[in-house]
């Protein structure tokens, strides 16, 4: 991730290079996101995350006590991935361990509700 000129965090341009760049057909693009604070446009981040989520998968880790949290959680379920936070203590290689090991898992592409025992 770059910074932007007001020294922030800039995730959408490298997100849209990244969500541009031509993948492999039948297979979902596999992106992690680590960030440690806060952005200012988030909504744009979700956003551009959701529209893409038919080619892409999004799993994200926060680190520290100063990451939001809305960001994190907002990216891994736009991006039909997980989310993970690293505390003060944690290891991080353990969290992102799990994050690798979240995405060998299958997207559920779709889910239907029924009322299986004909509940009214």
């Amino acid at each position: 991730m770059g910074t932007d000129d007001s020294d922030g965090t800039d995730m959408i341009s490298p997100l849209k290079q990244i969500l541009a760049m031509e993948s492999i057909p039948e297979y979902h693009r596999q992106i992690f996101i680590i960030s440690s604070g806060q952005v200012e446009n988030s909504d744009e981040i979700i956003d551009l995350i959701k529209w893409n989520a038919h080619q892409s998968r999004v799993f994200a880790v926060g680190i520290g006590t100063a990451v939001s949290h809305n960001l994190v959680e907002g990216i891994a379920r736009a991006g039909r991935g997980t989310s993970a936070f690293v505390r003060d203590s944690e290891s991080i290689e353990r969290k992102i361990l799990e994050q690798l090991k979240n995405s060998f898992q299958p997207a559920l592409e779709s889910i239907c509700s029924f009322d299986y025992f004909n509940l009214k």
